[in-house]
């Protein structure tokens, strides 16, 4: 069984960037810049930004469909990246570097099983919650934070 990880889009978010602080504060964003290496993880690149990248840290709805598990948390972005495309059954370093909390839906958006995985386990828990036929999707969140990191699909 096969997997891919996808990150999000870039087009949605390029745009704030060039929004001043008190834009963003009415939209309830911050903008930024990066002080702590491995403290930012950007859900654009699936890399953790550098010291010294403008960030934005926002809401995202992760799960907008209409289902008792809808869902949104905060997420940061990095300026001027590149949407990651890791290749089918990769887990990148960003997301082997923490604590995960896994989360499988039903073609119906609901949350049928979860687990938590530390990094040497991500991969062998996709793969045990997509053994489960009925699961259509996974989420994958920080375990700490509770932040939404990528979605999952079979492939």
């Amino acid at each position: 069984m096969n997997f891919k990880i996808s990150a999000l889009s870039p087009e949605p978010f390029n745009a704030l960037f060039s929004l001043s602080d008190t834009q963003l504060k009415h939209r309830n964003i911050l903008k930024q810049t990066v002080t702590e290496a491995f403290s930012t993880p950007c859900r654009v690149s699936l890399e953790d930004a550098n010291i010294g990248d403008t960030v934005l840290l926002l809401n995202y709805q992760h799960i907008n469909e209409q289902t008792p598990f809808q869902a949104a948390h905060a997420i940061y972005i990095r300026k001027g990246v590149k949407q990651a495309h890791p290749a089918v059954n990769e887990v990148p370093e960003m997301i082997h570097s923490r604590i995960v909390s896994l989360r499988s839906f039903d073609s119906q958006h609901m949350m049928i099983a979860a687990d938590l995985a530390t990094a040497e386990q991500v991969t062998s828990k996709i793969l045990t919650l997509f053994s489960n036929p009925s699961a259509s999707y996974l989420h994958l969140h920080y375990a700490k934070q509770g932040c939404y990191i990528a979605k999952v699909n079979r492939c």
